[in-house]
């Protein structure tokens, strides 16, 4: 006997011989009751599965490890407007890097960095890459190097981006030394960056694609601005120096920048730097949404766990008489809890093994459909510790299923032991207080879930449905750049120009055509620094104001309606007077009035003291995306303002993707180094627009919708269970000339009670969790009353309509076989 014990008690032996045992025992058990088995299985399987879905997405983009050396200690220092406080990833140039890189104390490494686009030649044409201008220490800073070739040592030589390499060379291993054209001049692929490599993510572009990473790195000394100061368009990125804090490094960049302020005063222009952290660059905008859906889906398991604790205190009530038996035959509570816990474990293991299958095929399903603004989609997968997550989140879901009717067992084991049959186990009020109690858990978390996903839903459809200023249908456009790689006049820019657009009008299907260098509402424009006196004190205020330069044609197709004045003509040339016309927002705040027509704007800082005539007030159109405010825009003719980059934009009579492929052929035919980007609807546009919230608001609403069938086929059971518990009484009732009619609406009635607290409880919560949506609602408050009723309502009518299926079993039922039974 004294193998079996140690000093402590029970020996390890024994102890697992005997839980073994009743693995075995709730297997078999399990196996004779496929419908309860199966419903735990689905349960679980859909809490774990969707947790672990929701964790792998996190663990990818959020807490996976950069491919960067000790990426934690990675800082960029950028730009803020003083105005706007708006972070802007540049404010510096080429000689200001070799200063502030001579000043800087903090960091032991410091690089340049400019993402851009670039022309790479193709027979049919230039085709527009994404790309950035890198100083030579750019991957010594990061501590990555190629896994082909090696880094740039030239003007002339450039890496390239490991997706770039297999799906514009289809991953040729001989891909080092081989010559391109870029830019219209030679250079030379000496080296492939490894995968995972994305910094500096390309910023959208102009007609609103979402950001993508660099598919080459070039030299930064090739930019043709590279020596130029007044082009500061580059941001520093560092390591920083060992032992140094993030709040060292501030004080450091603020200490260099007031010294550099006096040194060159033009390079302040209402900026200040601003440090921010590599890791909070890449994907700091999607935090809070992602551990919002991290914890909604922490919400949806606590859901299925209480649901099957539910099934498991029910199948514990079956069992009353066999319970009874056991604890009069000396079997002690202790071992009939293991029992408990056995069949809890392997409910959770099953669930769990589904869950992780149903968790790889959301991801899978995830990134097939590529959901943009969502980075990092290649380090999202079901790994070691996605696996690690899914069993202890399966270990928890057993230890939370199985607590109650562990509890419940202690705490009536001497009540159960004194009546053999397990009459008053069975039928205990206890027992169905503790059911009711979870389902009105059930019902409060997943109306707390409804009421927040509605909420993003109507915030969604405000977004969606926010008017532009422009008419957004059949309108396409091409992004262009007229002289990458190569210099042309103005007169020769405005010259391609008007070919473009009056090749483009004489398309079959084409309405109208017009060309400028902004689109809504994707932040298009260009920003320029006014000197105007405020119009209520006279004071000259410095103000960014957004500038366009269409061509006349432009407000037509794009349906912006003129206000007051008029429109630019073919007569407003290049040595045509000055002239401009402002919206109707930029009118108000510069002038006070609407009736501007005759006043006159002065020149940009940059553009030089030339005074322009205003012609027209056009109305607002949003430039600076959907959930912005409209700002001051002012539109100046092209000939009077030219730039290389541009959009060519065709309204069509019908559909315009018809004349997107036309759209290129016509462009490289009047001159096939114009280098053509993205062929875009609008619509496409727009929608892209709000393709993050898009993307929160279905997964809240998926897992909203998960929770509410969870929780309502919870309630089902009870009102199921308490049927077929109360059969004698119903049977009695129908015997003694109730109506059916009268039962089903006793069982839906008792069902309403509980979906009514849980209800008040929800909104109750919801009130509160409605707050961490602050700043994901547009139009939309945190209390709007309408979402609240909404979702309520959802739950009390689906909960009837559960309760409804669940007493037709009462209704139906013969009294006289109800009563020989009892």
């Amino acid at each position: 006997m004294t193998r079996n014990r140690t000093r402590g008690g029970m020996s390890p032996l024994v102890w697992f011989e005997g839980f073994w045992q009743d693995l075995r025992f709730a297997a078999r058990a399990l196996r004779r009751s496929p419908g309860y088995t199966a419903a735990a299985f689905v349960t679980l399987a859909l809490g774990i599965g969707a947790s672990t879905a929701i964790f792998s997405v996190l663990y990818g983009v959020l807490l996976r490890p950069l491919p960067y050396l000790s990426a934690d200690r990675l800082a960029l220092v950028q730009t803020r407007n003083r105005t706007t406080g708006a972070i802007d990833p540049s404010g510096f140039s080429g000689p200001d890097f070799d200063e502030w890189r001579r000043r800087l104390r903090s960091f032991e490494s410091l690089a340049l960095c400019s993402s851009n686009i670039f022309a790479l030649d193709r027979d049919q044409g230039s085709e527009t890459v994404k790309g950035a201008f890198v100083s030579r220490e750019f991957f010594a800073v990061l501590g990555v190097y190629p896994q082909l070739g090696r880094v740039p040592s030239g003007t002339d030589e450039i890496v390239i981006s490991d997706d770039f390499w297999r799906r514009r060379f289809d991953g040729d291993p001989r891909i080092v030394g081989r010559r391109v054209r870029l830019n219209g001049g030679p250079a030379t692929i000496v080296g492939v960056a490894g995968p995972g490599i994305t910094f500096p993510t390309e910023t959208r572009s102009s007609l609103g694609a979402p950001p993508e990473p660099p598919d080459l790195w070039a030299p930064f000394d090739a930019a043709p601005w590279a020596k130029r100061r007044a082009f500061a368009v580059g941001q520093l990125v560092g390591r920083m120096a060992s032992g140094r804090t993030a709040a060292q490094v501030t004080a450091d960049v603020d200490a260099v920048a007031q010294s550099f302020r006096r040194d060159y005063p033009d390079w302040d222009e209402g900026r200040d730097p601003v440090v921010v952290s590599l890791p909070a660059e890449l994907y700091g905008g999607l935090r809070p949404a992602l551990w919002l859906l991290f914890g909604a889906v922490g919400c949806v398991l606590l859901v299925a766990c209480a649901n099957v604790t539910n099934l498991l205190l029910v199948r514990q009530t079956s069992r009353g008489g066999e319970t009874a038996v056991r604890i009069w035959l000396g079997a002690p509570v202790s071992r009939l809890v293991s029992h408990v816990f056995s069949e809890a474990a392997l409910l959770a293991s099953g669930g769990g093994v589904l869950g992780v299958a149903l968790a790889v095929w959301v991801v899978a399903l995830l990134r097939w459909f590529e959901p943009a603004d969502l980075p990092r989609l290649d380090a999202i997968h079901v790994d070691l510790p996605v696996l690690f997550f899914a069993a202890g989140v399966s270990a928890l879901c057993a230890i939370m299923s199985v607590a109650v009717p562990a509890w419940r067992l202690i705490a009536t084991g001497a009540e159960v032991a004194r009546d053999a049959e397990g009459r008053r186990y069975t039928s205990g009020r206890s027992a169905q207080r503790i059911r009711s109690g979870l389902v009105v858990t059930e019902l409060a978390v997943s109306l707390m879930l409804l009421v927040a996903a509605t909420l993003l839903a109507r915030s969604f459809a405000r977004l969606a449905g926010t008017d532009i200023g422009v008419d957004t249908d059949k309108v396409v456009a091409v992004e262009l750049n007229l002289a990458m790689g190569r210099t042309l006049s103005p007169d020769r820019q405005i010259q391609l120009a008007d070919r473009l657009v009056e090749a483009t009008r004489r398309l079959p299907g084409v309405r109208a055509a017009a060309a400028a260098n902004g689109l809504p509402p994707n932040r298009s424009r260009m920003m320029m620094s006014f000197n105007l006196p405020d119009w209520r004190t006279g004071r000259p205020v410095q103000r960014d104001i957004g500038m366009l330069n269409p061509t006349p044609q432009y407000f037509s197709a794009l349906g912006i309606p003129l206000v007051r004045g008029r429109l630019f003509s073919a007569a407003d040339g290049a040595n045509a007077p000055q002239i401009a016309i402002v919206n109707v927002t930029a009118a108000n705040r510069l002038f006070g009035a609407l009736d501007v027509v005759g006043r006159t704007l002065p020149g940009s800082r940059k553009a030089g003291e030339k005074f322009t005539t205003i012609v027209g007030v056009v109305g607002d159109v949003k430039y600076s995306g959907l959930g912005e405010a409209v700002g001051e825009t002012v539109y100046v003719p092209f000939p009077q303002y030219p730039f290389r980059n541009m959009m060519l934009i065709a309204r069509t009579l019908g559909d315009p993707r018809q004349v997107s492929a036309s759209l290129t052929r016509l462009v490289h035919s009047i001159d096939p180094e114009i280098t053509v980007g993205a062929v875009r609807t609008l619509d496409d546009i727009v929608w892209d627009a709000v393709a993050r919230p898009r993307f929160r608001t279905f997964l809240l609403s998926s897992l909203a919708a998960l929770a509410l069938a969870l929780a309502v086929v919870g309630l089902y059971g009870v009102a199921a269970y308490a049927v077929n518990q109360r059969r004698v009484e119903i049977g009695l009732r129908l015997a003694f000339g109730a109506r059916p009619g009268q039962i089903v609406a006793m069982i839906v009635r008792d069902a309403l009670r509980l979906a009514i607290v849980g209800a008040v409880i929800g909104l109750l919560a919801a009130a509160l969790f409605a707050r961490t949506l602050a700043v994901f609602l547009y139009g939309v408050t945190t209390s709007d009353a309408p979402s609240f009723v909404l979702a309520a309502v959802a739950l009390v009518l689906v909960a009837a309509g559960a309760a409804c299926l669940a007493a037709r079993k009462a209704a139906h039922l013969d009294p006289a076989v109800a009563l020989r039974a009892e």
